[in-house]
């Protein structure tokens, strides 16, 4: 059994003692590399498996092609704005 201890935020409640709490910009950072779209594709951030994949015909656009942020392998990718299909 493991030992609980209170998180210290009223919404999480008790964690295991051996948690930690921190924030999401704790434990990530924000790549600010800025690309355009000839030398980098536009991409798209899926609700499903797939991941990020080239930007789809049937999402909304931003008209900011060269104010992209530079995505690598690996990353962890959230897409603020809904690019929900037509």
């Amino acid at each position: 059994m493991v030992n609980l201890v209170d998180s210290g935020v009223q919404w999480i409640g008790y964690i295991p003692e051996h948690w930690h709490i921190s924030t999401i910009a704790q434990e990530f950072k924000q790549r600010n590399e800025k690309v355009n779209d000839v030398d980098y594709p536009p991409l798209s951030v899926t609700k499903t498996s797939e991941g990020i994949v080239p930007q789809m015909e049937n999402v909304a656009k931003s008209d900011a092609h060269d104010a992209r942020k530079k995505v690598l392998k690996n990353d962890f990718v959230i897409n603020s704005r809904s690019d929900s299909m037509l």
